[in-house]
């Protein structure tokens, strides 16, 4: 980057798309992940990037994973249907999201004290910072969001002294999963020790900067305090519940049909490529009247839907998302 004055967001692009194209032998594809992997935790989210021209494009916002997802395109007496391609911002939170949930996962088996019900409520609250708070990785790393959101996740489990899990015990998970994967393959932070990488975190814009406890206090719950309390008063599915009451099948790649247990007349069919937001709205509509039965009113009016289920589950719904109420 510093030989050819390229920024790291356009590296990103570069290589993506190398990889898509060129056969290359497996540890270079290996090297070249890697390199994306530091671009998209770290790199790309300085102050100068390209990369906040596009948030700003978006309204200052990103995707979620099924935003994320290739869409299709209608299929026509001469042309197959063929996948279309993702926007320049699509493309690096897709590889974002993946790498998010790859190091959520590898951190969260090593604090054997989280239990599930933390670990969603950590998915949901990093997940809504990727796509609605980018700003917060400003000049920071992904490793701070996930670190944030694991802590704030374990002090709802017991919210009284002592937490079960403190920045310490996530740190030390950090540690351990590096040097189990090596220093540049996961959370090892693109080269830096976990130490420096979270004893110096960005407060403001001013370069004021301290540690990660302080990063948490005076910013990241600051930003994200509202919206921690909702996720953290939800009461979180499991899978089989969601299933049970609310239940989204394939129909085909670009189709889904929604069931709960409603009269087959009733049931609602929702074609990506034809269907109004009048049969969003009706969806939204039969979600929140399901919610209402499984959650009591309050719970299902005051919150997003999307944050009541578990990750696998509130991912079906986010393909219902709009800009209404179901996300």
């Amino acid at each position: 980057l510093e030989a050819s004055g390229t920024h790291a967001f356009h590296l990103f692009k570069i290589v993506e798309s190398l990889i898509e194209a060129v056969d290359f032998p497996r540890d270079i594809v290996r090297h070249l992940r890697l390199c994306v992997d530091r671009v998209v935790d770290s790199l790309a989210w300085t102050a100068g990037s390209p990369l906040w021209k596009l948030v700003q494009q978006n309204r200052g916002r990103g995707y979620s994973a099924v935003e994320c997802q290739r869409p299709l395109v209608a299929s026509t007496a001469t042309s197959p249907k063929m996948s279309k391609g993702l926007s320049a911002l699509q493309a690096f939170y897709r590889h974002l999201h993946r790498l998010c949930d790859t190091r959520l996962a590898q951190l969260s088996s090593e604090l054997h004290l989280l239990n599930p019900v933390s670990k969603q409520r950590a998915a949901v609250i990093i997940n809504r910072v990727l796509r609605d708070n980018p700003g917060l990785l400003r000049n920071r790393h992904l490793d701070h969001v996930i670190a944030c959101g694991l802590f704030a996740a374990a002090r709802a489990a017991q919210p009284s002294p002592p937490c079960p899990i403190r920045f310490a015990h996530i740190l030390a998970a950090h540690r351990r999963v590096a040097n189990l994967t090596g220093s540049s393959s996961t959370v090892a932070a693109g080269g830096q020790a976990t130490d420096t990488l979270f004893r110096t975190v960005p407060l403001d814009n001013r370069g004021n900067a301290g540690d990660i406890i302080q990063f948490y206090n005076a910013v990241f719950t600051t930003e994200e305090g509202d919206h921690i309390r909702q996720v953290l008063a939800c009461r979180l599915l499991t899978d089989e519940e969601a299933e049970a009451h609310l239940i989204i099948r394939s129909g085909t790649s670009s189709t889904l049909l929604l069931t709960s247990g409603i009269p087959s007349s009733k049931r609602i069919g929702y074609n990506f490529l034809t269907s109004s937001d009048k049969d969003v709205q009706a969806i939204n509509a039969a979600i929140l009247q399901h919610a209402t039965k499984l959650l009591g009113k309050r719970q299902a009016t005051s919150h997003h839907i999307g944050m009541e289920l578990s990750p696998n589950a509130a991912k079906k719904l986010n393909l219902l998302s709009t800009s209404t109420t179901a996300r």
